[in-house]
């Protein structure tokens, strides 16, 4: 337990004592009745913030619409972009994400087929002497880019189509021709606008220890390079160890939703 939560413990608790002691002492009984009704709030608040220190605080600054758990960082990222690590009491931790390529659905399984293939996901936990982390992580797509893309083929499209339609001698097949892709692209805007796209990613986090970066960094490569050579015996596949800036996509929350996406979902519920 943390010296400031003892502290405040051991005030609280003092006062409560204190006033069972003035309220023993005094011979006013409604002074009684208040001094044991404080005595008991002091005590209450006293073993709450023992117990429940990591509510109770958070819940009284909340009055100020920002709450801060911790303002340091929870991790950094390795130099070469494929692990991250953070230091406590002289101890680093380094993670490590290899990933597992799955190019088949439960879907379009049949039972016997999801039986194999749940066994041969199974055999990923015997590979390490160590534990590891196996799990898939769905992101929402950020699909801006390629929305652009399409606005800038609308308007190649509807260019062509006006200028057609100024022309004099226009056949009347090039006319809907041109239209007809106008359409097409604008349907194809408002199909991709109005749902999300997910991506899914199975992967399989190593962590191992170290007195430094180097040393942490190190041992996990090691044990994620011999998970992802069992990976690929196993599943016949080629597995590989996830890097900047794809890693973000397993930790940070705004690339697992991006702030575009967030933005059009508020606005579609205002």
């Amino acid at each position: 337990m943390p010296n400031f939560q003892t502290m405040i413990f051991g005030v609280f608790e003092a006062i409560a004592f204190a006033m069972v002691v003035l309220a023993y002492s005094t011979p006013i009984y409604i002074i009684k009745f208040i001094l044991a009704i404080f005595a008991l709030l002091f005590s209450v608040l006293g073993f709450s913030m023992r117990y429940y220190y990591y509510i109770i605080v958070p819940f009284i600054h909340a009055k100020n619409k920002s709450i801060i758990l911790n303002n340091s960082e929870a991790f950094f990222v390795a130099p070469n972009g494929n692990a991250i690590f953070n230091e406590e009491n002289g101890i680093v931790s380094a993670t490590v994400f290899v990933r597992i390529p799955v190019y088949s659905s439960s879907t379009e399984m049949s039972d016997e087929e999801k039986y194999d293939f749940s066994n041969l996901f199974s055999k990923i936990v015997s590979l390490s002497k160590t534990p590891i982390k196996i799990s898939t992580q769905l992101r929402i797509l950020n699909k801006d880019d390629f929305i652009n893309k399409i606005k800038d083929k609308l308007n190649e499209a509807e260019n062509r189509y006006n200028e057609i339609l100024s022309k004099k001698d226009s056949k009347p097949e090039e006319v809907e021709r041109a239209k007809g892709e106008v359409t097409m692209w604008h349907n194809l805007i408002d199909s991709i606008s109005k749902i999300d796209s997910f991506s899914a990613i199975s992967y399989v986090a190593v962590t191992a220890k170290g007195g430094s970066q180097e040393e942490a960094i190190n041992m996990a490569l090691q044990k994620a390079n011999e998970v992802a050579a069992g990976i690929n015996s196993t599943y016949g596949v080629i597995a590989d160890i996830i890097t900047t800036p794809e890693i973000f996509t397993l930790l940070e929350p705004e690339y697992i939703i991006p702030y575009s996406s967030i933005s059009r979902q508020i606005s579609g519920m205002v």
